[in-house]
């Protein structure tokens, strides 16, 4: 049975929570620490607005009272900013957390959002802007920004959120029960009210993707179906218990709670959604809605590209890494010639493993040395700020189906993951480096639990561009130094390759309307990508358009805003630490930069 392995960090968090609060209100709250007590607050209130005596603002040959009063006005209204926002920070915290980010959500927990941003946008109105310094202004427009975001998906959640053989309920559950952390200490409720949530998504109307085909749905349709089969979820779970080292009497403990909650909620829930999935109404290569497709480019890379645009640009990349990595082949491989040069790839990777305990055992083994090779050869690249723990581990059984190859994810606030999927085909070993350095450190694990200065408001799941493009820039910045003829380029060329044509093919797939096999054959004739591999990364752009070009696009943004400075490691944790920013405001960020 395949064990897993850990690299403990530590990290304290300090939240903030009140009730919402009018702008009278907040103006109230935010004076005590100048004024004093709360009886002297109004009396300073009053004194700060109220109109100076003629002759203040008639001294021409002194007016340093005016400056003063200018300032302290200046200073108050700043102050009113740094308590709307604290409160708005406290409010979305409050949100219920969705541990694994669920593929198939509750619509209404973007009405959540939506509304509180709605309410806050209308406060923010009777702000005097022109007396915030660049660092308020700043934030209060982001927030203008972030309220478009869930007005958008309000407006295309059942497209978001529609059923594919890859994405529903039908792997959410499996993937929490796979993946969710379970703590001795806690028992299984944190994992019992992840489900709950899910289970309060199964009442929405199922909606499949409009590109399924009828028999993709049929197998849709079977796999939520066999989550009516209780034997086969608390499999899943006796799986985790006893790789956990649990006594028996405890596992069945948590077995019977699990059988439960199952036989009360979710076995109903599910045998009512299953029943709701039509697939006689399938169109078979429907093709995307050119409308929703530009809203899931603005959203997933947070820029303003056309997809005309974003397909040059990903066969102008492609065309550039591709030299560079023929030359890097030709230098390790002197004898070998450029004509089929990623068939030579393919057949000479340096591991084909077999989906045994100790080839998996070996893998995870060598993950975790690399991790560690990371810390201490790249301090530059690794962040001072404490980090969560990292598990590295391999894709259950069941999810193996589901899985992309590699995948990070932060099943609590506490953990994150590294998860390798040995079904089919896993990264070679001289992709190894480039792979592991991008999903843990200094990538996804680093970036996503940086402190953000500006847009703390926006997640993972609001700016994935951010994220993954700043993961993959350090990534890129990190192997860069490594030597020309080393096999850690090598693999970092060949990752990057492959995040340069998902932009080719997810334009193809979604804008030209190319069919699933050119997909396959464009990416299997453009880079070292693995057959199995292909497939399903092709599959995941068909059914998540606009997600797999987050990387490389946002990798771009994240170049465009650290410009040609020197890449010091002041810098970057500098820039790192700004948070997501929406590509209209770029150009201001940059400006503020100079002046910060």
């Amino acid at each position: 049975m395949t064990g897993s392995y850990f690299i403990n960090t530590l990290k304290s968090s300090h939240a903030i929570h009140g009730p919402r609060h009018s702008l009278w209100q907040i103006l109230l709250a935010g004076l005590p620490h100048r004024c004093g007590s709360r009886i002297a607050t109004l009396a300073c209130l009053l004194l700060t607005i109220a109109p100076w005596p003629p002759y203040v603002q008639a001294d021409v040959r002194n007016n340093r009272s005016t400056v003063e009063s200018a300032s302290l006005i200046a200073d108050f209204e700043n102050s009113i900013v740094d308590s709307l926002l604290a409160r708005l920070k406290s409010e979305f915290d409050q949100l219920p957390d969705n541990g694994l980010d669920f593929e198939f959500r509750e619509t209404h927990a973007t009405n959540d959002k939506l509304n509180i941003l709605n309410y806050y946008h209308e406060q923010i109105q009777s702000i005097d802007t022109l007396r915030l310094d660049a660092d308020r202004l700043l934030r209060l427009k982001l927030i203008g920004y972030t309220r478009l975001m869930p007005q958008q998906q309000a407006r295309y959640a059942s497209q978001d959120h529609a059923l594919s053989p890859y994405h529903g309920p039908q792997v959410d559950l499996l993937r929490l029960l796979s993946n969710y952390p379970i703590n001795p200490d806690s028992g299984l409720t944190p994992l019992l009210e992840q489900l709950t949530l899910l289970t309060h998504s199964l009442q929405q109307t199922p909606t499949v993707q409009e590109n399924v085909t009828a028999a993709e749905c049929l197998t849709l349709k079977g796999d939520v179906r066999k989550l009516s089969d209780t034997t086969v979820l608390n499999k899943v779970l006796r799986y985790r218990l006893a790789e956990m080292g649990l006594p028996d009497r405890i596992q069945n403990t948590y077995l019977d709670q699990f059988g439960a909650i199952l036989e009360a909620s979710i076995i109903p829930a599910t045998n009512r959604f299953y029943a709701n999935i039509d697939c006689d109404s399938r169109r078979p290569n429907a093709h995307t809605d050119p409308a929703y497709y530009q809203y899931r480019l603005r959203r997933f890379s947070a820029n303003e590209r056309s997809a005309e645009s974003t397909h040059a640009l990903g066969l102008e990349e492609l065309q550039r890494i591709q030299q560079a990595l023929t030359t890097q082949w030709q230098n390790l491989h002197p004898e070998s010639y450029a004509a089929d040069l990623y068939d030579q790839m393919r057949a000479t990777q340096d591991v084909v493993l077999e989906n045994d305990d100790a080839a998996r055992q070996q893998y995870l083994s060598a993950v975790t040395d690399q991790i560690f090779d990371i810390q201490q050869a790249a301090p530059n690249w690794v962040s001072e700020s404490p980090l969560t723990s990292l598990e590295i581990i391999a894709a259950a059984p069941l999810m193996s189906l589901y899985a992309l190859p590699v995948e990070y994810q932060r099943p609590s606030e506490m953990l994150g993951q590294m998860v390798i999927n040995f079904s089919e085909s896993s990264p070679s070993w001289y992709e190894l480096t480039a792979k592991t350095y991008y999903h843990t450190i200094p990538g996804l694990h680093q970036v996503r639990q940086q402190p953000r200065r500006l847009s703390t408001l926006l997640g993972a799941n609001d700016d994935p561009g951010y994220f993954s493009g700043w993961s993959l820039y350090l990534t890129n910045m990190a192997l860069n130094a490594a030597e020309e003829g080393s096999q850690e380029r090598l693999g970092l060329l060949a990752m990057n390759a492959e995040l340069a044509a998902m932009l080719v093919i997810d334009t193809g797939l979604h804008h030209l309307n190319w069919t699933r096999q050119q997909a396959i054959d464009f990416l299997l004739a453009n880079t070292p990508t693995p057959q199995p591999t292909a497939a399903r990364l092709v599959d995941e752009v068909r059914f998540r358009p606009a997600v797999m070009s987050a990387p490389y696009l946002g990798m771009l943004r994240a170049k465009q805003l650290a410009g040609d400075q020197p890449a010091t490691a002041q810098r970057w944790r500098h820039l790192l630490a700004i948070g997501p920013v929406p590509d209209p405001l770029v150009t201001e960020l940059q400006a503020w930069l100079k002046s910060d």
